[in-house]
C-alpha cells in the first residue's frame, strides 16, 4: 500500500505517457490480458446495462413499443437478442452518436431488454467482486490518471504533445471502463469525489480543447453516464454551465476552433442521455424553476 500511495504522486510527465500506461495496465490486471484475468473474478456477471457507444453514421435500431423517449434506442446487437416480434420498429442511422438504452428502465421497457443485459443494480457496487489488492490498486491507478488528464486539459496552452498524452489518456480510461463494469463505477467514483472536483474541472476545461480531443473527450463522458447515481450527479453539474455550452456554441470568436466543436457536440450527444425521460424532465424543472 505504501508503494502505491508513492508512485499515485509520482510527477505523471516524467515518464512516456503509453509506456506508463502500459506498465500499469499490465499491473491492474496481473499481467494477463483483460479478457481472460477479470473473468475469473467476474464470472456469471452480467451487465445490467448496454455500454455501446456510437457515433455519427452509424445503424441502430428504434422500438416505438419499447422505447419509452422519443430518441429511445439501442444497438443492433441487442435488439438481435431481444423480443421484438410483432413490434413498431425502424431502423435508423445516427447523425451525432448516440448510446444504446437496453437495460435502462427509465427510457425503455423491461420486457424489451436482451437477453444479456438484465436492468439497472446501482445500489450493487461491482468493484466488490474483485481481489482486495486489484481494487485498491485500480482505485488509486484511476484517481492517478484521471487527476494527469485534468491538469492537462487545464494547461493554460495545449501544444501537439500534450494532446498526445491527453488522447492517450484518455483512452486508457474508456478501455478500463469497457473491461469491466467493477472498473467503470471505480472511474465514475474518482470524477464525483470531494464534490465532484474532477467532473467540474472537466466541464470547465472545455475553453482550451482541441478539435483532435473533442470527440475522444465527449465518448468518454458517454462511457461514464452507464450508472443513474453518477448521471444524476452528472446532469446537476452540468446543469451549472449548460448556459456556457450554449454560449461557446454560438459564439463568433469561438468559430474554427474545437470550443465550438465540443459545446455543439456535448449539447447533441450528452443531453439527450440526460433528458431523455419525461418524468425526470419534469421533476428537474421543479427543483431547478
Amino acid at each position: 500500500k505504501a508503494q502505491l500511495k508513492e508512485w499515485a504522486n509520482l510527477p505523471f510527465s516524467q515518464d512516456s505517457t503509453n509506456q506508463l500506461l502500459e506498465s500499469i495496465t499490465f499491473c491492474v490486471f496481473g499481467g494477463e490480458d483483460s479478457r481472460t484475468f477479470l473473468p475469473r473474478f467476474l464470472k456469471g456477471k452480467k451487465s445490467p446495462k448496454c455500454a455501446a457507444v456510437w457515433g455519427s453514421n452509424v445503424l441502430f435500431y428504434r422500438c416505438h413499443d419499447c422505447g419509452i423517449a422519443p430518441s429511445s434506442s439501442i444497438c443492433i446487437e441487442c435488439f438481435n437478442k431481444g423480443n421484438h416480434k410483432n413490434h413498431n420498429f425502424n431502423v435508423d442511422r445516427s447523425y451525432a452518436g448516440g448510446c444504446c438504452d437496453c437495460g435502462t428502465e427509465s427510457v425503455w421497457k423491461k420486457e424489451g431488454f436482451c437477453s444479456d443485459h438484465p436492468g439497472p443494480r446501482d445500489d450493487d457496487n461491482p468493484s466488490d467482486d474483485l481481489p482486495s489488492d486489484v481494487r485498491l490498486f485500480s482505485s488509486i491507478t484511476c484517481q492517478k490518471v484521471v487527476s494527469c488528464l485534468m491538469d492537462l486539459l487545464n494547461s493554460p496552452t495545449l501544444s501537439d504533445a500534450l494532446v498526445e498524452k491527453a488522447t492517450s489518456l484518455i483512452l486508457w480510461l474508456r478501455q478500463i471502463c469497457g473491461a469491466a463494469e467493477a472498473l467503470r463505477w471505480m472511474v465514475c467514483e474518482v470524477f464525483i469525489r470531494k464534490e465532484g472536483k474532477y467532473l467540474n474541472s472537466l466541464l470547465t476545461s472545455r475553453t482550451k480543447l482541441t478539435m483532435h480531443l473533442e470527440g475522444d473527450l465527449t465518448s468518454l463522458q458517454l462511457d461514464l453516464l452507464y450508472y443513474n447515481w453518477y448521471k444524476e450527479f452528472f446532469t446537476d453539474r452540468f446543469l451549472a454551465h449548460y448556459h456556457e455550452f450554449i454560449h461557446d456554441s454560438l459564439s463568433p470568436d469561438n468559430r474554427g476552433t474545437g470550443v465550438v466543436e465540443y459545446a455543439r457536440t456535448v449539447l447533441e450527444k450528452i443531453s439527450v442521455q440526460l433528458f431523455n425521460s419525461e418524468e425526470k424532465n419534469m421533476v428537474l424543472a421543479k427543483e431547478k424553476g
